[in-house]
C-alpha cells in the first residue's frame, strides 16, 4: 500500500515497486498533486501497473523510444530523409517531449505542442512543416505500440494542421534570359541551365551523370541525387524517376562544357576523379549544396532582379510552360509531382490565367 502525504501545498505519494537486481526494496514519489482526491486516484492506477507488470514499460520516456526508432531507420530510409527527421527531432521535438514518459503523452499534449510551434515560439514552424512531424510522430507512437509500452497512437486522434500553399515566386521570360545570360560567366553555369530548362530540382542536378543524358534522343533520366553529405542517393520516390526532353540548343550547351571537362580530366590527369557528374570543379569533385549557394546569392545580387529562391527557378520553369499552353500533365511530369493534382495545386494561379484566355480563344472562335 502507498503512503499519501502533503507538502509545500501539494500531495504526493510513494508507493513500492518490487526490488532491484541486488535484491534491494525499490520505491518510487510521484508529486505535484492539487487534490488528496487525485493523488489517490493516480495511485490506484501505479499500484495495478506494478501488480500487473506493466508499470516500468510505461516509465519509459519518448527520448528512449526515439532512439530505438532511429537505430531501426538506419538501413530503411534514405539518408538526406534521416538527415531531416533528426534536426527536427534535436532542434524541437526532443526538447518538448524528450523527459515525458511516452506513454504520459496524451492528444492534448500533441496539439498543445502544435499551437505553440506555429503561433507562440519565438521561431515559428509553418503548418507544412508541422505536419511532417505529425508524420514522423504518428510512426514514433506506433513503434511504442509494437514494443507493448502503449494500448494506443495519441496521434490517431489529433489532427494535423491544414496546409498551407507552398510559397511561388518565378521570373518571367526577360528575367529568365538575363539571368542565363550572366550565369554563363560562372563555372556553375550548367546548374543554372539545366534547373530552368527542366525544372529538375538542385540534388538531382548535382547527382546527374553523363550517362543519364541521352543526346540523341534528346533526353535526361532522373535516377539519382547528391545529398548534403555529398553522397549519391537513389531517386526519393517513384515520380522522382523520370524522363524530361531537352531541346537542340541545351544539348549543344551540354556539348560545350562536356568538351571543356574532358580537357580539364586531360589536364589533371591521375589527380582527376571520375565520378561521371555532370556538374563537377576542375579535379571532377562533386559541388556541395553550398557551393551552389554561394554562386546563386553572388549572381542574384549582380543581376538586380527580384530576389528569389534557388528552388524558384523550378517554379519559374513550370510557370512559363504553363503560360505557353504547355498541358499541366505534360509540367507534372516534367516536375516529377506523384500526382497533376499537386501541379494543379500548386500553380492554380497560372492555370486561372490560361482559364480566361481560353474562354477569349472560344469566344473569337465562335461569335
Amino acid at each position: 500500500m502507498g503512503h499519501i502525504y502533503k507538502r509545500n501545498g501539494k500531495w504526493s505519494y510513494r508507493v513500492a515497486t518490487g526490488k532491484s537486481p541486488e535484491g534491494k526494496r525499490t520505491s518510487k514519489t510521484f508529486s505535484g498533486f492539487s487534490s488528496q482526491r487525485k493523488a489517490m486516484l493516480h495511485m490506484a492506477k501505479t499500484e495495478v501497473a506494478i501488480a500487473d507488470g506493466t508499470f516500468f514499460t510505461q516509465q519509459i520516456k519518448f527520448s528512449e523510444v526515439v532512439e530505438r526508432w532511429q537505430r531501426n531507420n538506419e538501413l530503411r530510409i534514405r539518408k538526406s530523409t534521416r538527415d531531416k527527421y533528426n534536426t527536427n527531432l534535436k532542434v524541437h521535438i526532443i526538447p518538448w517531449f524528450g523527459d515525458k514518459s511516452i506513454s504520459e503523452i496524451k492528444p492534448v499534449d500533441i496539439e498543445d505542442y502544435y499551437y505553440y510551434k506555429i503561433f507562440q515560439s519565438e521561431k515559428t514552424l509553418s503548418p507544412n512543416t508541422v505536419r511532417d512531424q505529425h508524420k514522423m510522430l504518428k510512426v514514433i507512437f506506433k513503434e511504442a505500440m509494437k514494443l507493448k509500452i502503449i494500448d494506443s497512437n495519441p496521434l490517431d486522434i489529433v489532427s494535423p494542421p491544414r496546409a498551407s500553399k507552398p510559397r511561388v515566386n518565378y521570373w518571367d521570360e526577360l528575367e529568365s534570359k538575363v539571368f542565363l545570360e550572366l550565369a554563363k560567366t560562372e563555372r556553375l553555369y550548367p546548374v543554372f541551365l539545366i534547373a530552368l530548362t527542366t525544372g529538375m530540382r538542385k540534388a538531382e542536378i548535382l547527382g546527374l551523370r553523363w550517362r543519364d543524358i541521352d543526346i540523341k534522343g534528346k533526353t535526361i533520366s532522373v535516377r539519382q541525387t547528391l545529398n548534403r553529405a555529398g553522397e549519391v542517393e537513389e531517386a526519393k520516390s517513384n515520380s522522382s524517376y523520370r524522363s524530361i526532353n531537352i531541346s537542340d540548343k541545351v544539348i549543344d550547351e551540354l556539348l560545350a562544357w562536356k568538351q571543356r571537362q574532358d580537357k580539364e580530366r586531360d589536364n589533371y590527369d591521375e589527380e582527376y576523379r571520375e565520378p561521371d557528374l555532370v556538374v563537377t570543379s576542375m579535379k571532377g569533385t562533386p559541388y556541395s549544396d553550398s557551393n551552389v549557394n554561394r554562386v546563386w546569392f553572388r549572381l542574384l545580387e549582380k543581376s538586380g532582379l527580384p530576389k528569389i529562391r534557388f528552388h524558384d527557378l523550378r517554379h519559374t520553369h513550370a510557370t512559363l510552360l504553363l503560360k505557353e499552353g504547355v498541358h499541366p500533365k505534360i509540367v507534372s511530369e516534367r516536375l516529377g509531382h506523384s500526382k497533376i493534382s499537386v501541379t494543379l495545386d500548386i500553380y492554380s494561379h497560372i492555370i486561372k490565367g490560361i482559364q480566361e484566355v481560353a474562354a477569349r480563344a472560344i469566344d473569337d472562335l465562335l461569335f
